[in-house]
């Protein structure tokens, strides 16, 4: 099997991306490129519902007692926005290079309904993520896609055919069940992704487990152990990362003040954010915009 570091290589050259830590958007709608020369050790962080493929280089994730990596030799699927601690190993020697596709649900239901043998008819898989190894069809597509994104013309004409066959590709893997799971609408995990989806999408707002569970139709105690057994995390811990990391971002990359990003994501109460945010991230705000600043 030949490998994707040239093609991913050729990318990274394209859009001229820098020696550190960078993120470039394509022409492509859900498609971004990522590019990093130094190690970042352990460090919380939010992923998205996503299907990720690396070039070279590797980054472990940690889920409570969980922990698994992804390489060039396997790609991840996250079918859902999970609150991971992640580290990256790279060098300007050997960079991290890959691809994020974002996932596109309305598209995997209607690939779905079309597979009438499907490779994946029964998963055990509860946890809302997962390596899977890299089959040849997948590298073809993804060599294919890395190719496109090189010209503006090829990524109009030929891209969302191949976002298309990735997802795909990606679901019927042989030892990929992450997306059929939470496609299955009958199934516990599906039913705590439309939660995960309402939680993102409002993150100021109030939530009790007793409410969300009622709205998919579980009870209590099934709800939270459906939803600890999808996410890793309990609903209260979850709500907390992901509002925490939103914050972070909020005060990073676009210039909030403390005050503003925690009324944004829903805290009440100041003195609660500062406290939650330095056992989270083992720094006060102040300190994490400094780093950035640097």
């Amino acid at each position: 099997m030949t490998t994707l570091r040239q093609p991913m290589n050729d990318l990274i050259d394209h859009f001229h991306m820098g020696d550190d830590n960078a993120i470039a958007e394509t022409s492509l709608p859900g498609v971004r490129v990522f590019h990093s020369t130094v190690p970042l050790p352990r460090e919380p962080l939010v992923y998205g519902s996503s299907i990720i493929i690396i070039g070279q280089g590797r980054k472990s994730l940690y889920l409570g007692d969980l922990s698994f990596q992804y390489d060039e030799n396997n790609y991840l699927v996250v079918g859902l926005p999970l609150a991971f601690e992640c580290s990256t190993e790279a060098s300007p020697e050997n960079p991290l290079t890959g691809l994020i596709v974002d996932l596109d649900t309305s598209l995997l239901l209607e690939l779905i309904n079309k597979v009438d043998d499907p490779v994946v008819s029964n998963t055990t898989t509860k946890l809302g993520a997962e390596p899977v190894a890299m089959s040849d069809h997948m590298q073809d597509v993804v060599g294919r896609l890395t190719a496109c994104l090189l010209s503006p013309v090829d990524t109009s004409v030929l891209g969302a055919g191949l976002v298309r066959e990735l997802h795909y590709r990606a679901l019927n893997d042989r030892h990929g069940s992450v997306l059929r799971m939470l496609s299955n609408q009958g199934n516990p995990s599906a039913r705590i992704a439309r939660v995960l989806q309402k939680l993102s999408g409002n993150l100021a707002g109030k939530y009790s487990v007793d409410q969300l569970a009622k709205e998919i139709g579980m009870s209590s105690s099934a709800f939270y152990r459906a939803f600890r057994s999808t996410t890793g995390e309990t609903p209260v811990q979850y709500l907390k990362k992901l509002r925490l990391n939103h914050a972070r971002s909020l005060i990073l990359y676009e210039g909030k003040r403390a005050n503003e990003a925690a009324t944004l994501v829903g805290y009440e109460s100041l003195s609660q954010f500062s406290r939650d945010f330095k056992v989270h991230f083992g720094t006060t705000t102040a300190k994490a915009r400094e780093s950035i600043a640097r």
